[in-house]
């Protein structure tokens, strides 16, 4: 508990710096008015803007007021769509994490196992897909896999439909697309987990206790080397949620990453604010949650950070 309660204070101090940066940031790159309006904009709609944005104070005080909206979830109000962006950012995101989650679905079922495989059965053929699998997954970017996938399941096939979210099947193709490229870094991350594993005292000792191998292997080994690979995933989760812009470009997938990019190109500076600091928020409770779930998995990792 003394742990946890001393990640949960790094926390929050870390998002209080954060909401520091962003504040800093859109002020840093100039006046936003500049950026929202015409150059032969009238007084009348800089005093609106003013208003309307909070800029119409001193930095202190603008800075107290965005801290203060931000934590009841005020985020503020789009300059394009004139919609709350809180409001905004809760209607995309959910489909994004529904993605986010199958893909990473798909990347534990195929990067857990060849990951165990190979760190077991160093040399052998499963070795060997294992690395191909790896390299595949780390070298091919995501939108041409999404490309090859649409070409193969939908165009010629039939199979798949090639956008939306309407149901199942909407979520095979882009979950595969980020999946694969999870599943490669999860692959190698276990590999190298379990060949440390595998040489430790206590799995000798289990060998040593006429304990079946399969046991010893799937049972003690591969729940220590999962360790490593549940933080990696909590984290990397956030990732898939606020960095699938190009993928969900490509399947048409009404989500966090584009609306960070529509955000960015209508220039909507409250919205690309709110966007930064929901995509910080959500990777710091991620971090946190993969400290916690760690500890919880091994009991020496736990009495260590105590």
């Amino acid at each position: 508990m003394r742990y946890l309660g001393r990640r949960a204070l790094e926390a929050l101090l870390t998002l209080l710096l954060v909401s520091v940066v962003v504040f800093a940031a859109g002020r840093a790159i100039g006046d936003p008015l500049d950026l929202l309006l015409p150059p032969n904009a009238t007084e009348e709609q800089v005093a609106h803007f003013e208003d309307k944005l909070g800029l119409d104070g001193p930095l202190p005080g603008q800075y107290l007021s965005f801290l203060g909206d931000s934590a009841k979830g005020d985020l503020g109000t789009s300059v394009t769509s004139g919609q709350p962006v809180a409001d905004t950012i809760r209607a995309v995101l959910p489909s994004s994490i529904r993605l986010a989650l199958v893909s990473l679905g798909f990347a534990l079922l195929i990067g857990l196992p060849l990951g165990i495989l190979s760190g077991v059965h160093r040399g052998t053929v499963w070795d060997l897909i294992a690395r191909l699998v790896a390299v595949v997954g780390q070298s091919l970017p995501s939108f041409v896999l999404g490309l090859l996938l649409m070409l193969w399941l939908s165009v010629n096939l039939g199979w798949l439909p090639t956008s939306g979210t309407g149901s199942w099947r909407n979520y095979v193709m882009p979950g595969l697309s980020m999946g694969l490229i999870l599943a490669a870094s999860i692959t190698r991350l276990m590999r190298t987990s379990m060949i440390e594993v595998m040489s430790s005292e206590y799995i000798k000792m289990h060998r040593a206790k006429g304990l079946p191998e399969r046991l010893v292997v799937w049972k003690y080994a591969a729940r220590n080397a999962c360790v490593s690979v549940i933080g990696f995933a909590a984290v990397y989760i956030v990732i898939l949620i606020t960095n699938a812009v190009v993928i969900e470009t490509v399947f048409n997938w009404p989500g966090f990453g584009r609306l960070a990019y529509n955000a960015v190109l209508s220039r909507d500076y409250p919205m690309i604010q709110g966007v930064v600091l929901v995509g910080t928020v959500m990777y710091v409770v991620s971090s946190f949650a993969a400290d916690a779930l760690s500890a919880l998995a091994n009991p020496r990792l736990r009495a260590r950070r105590s």
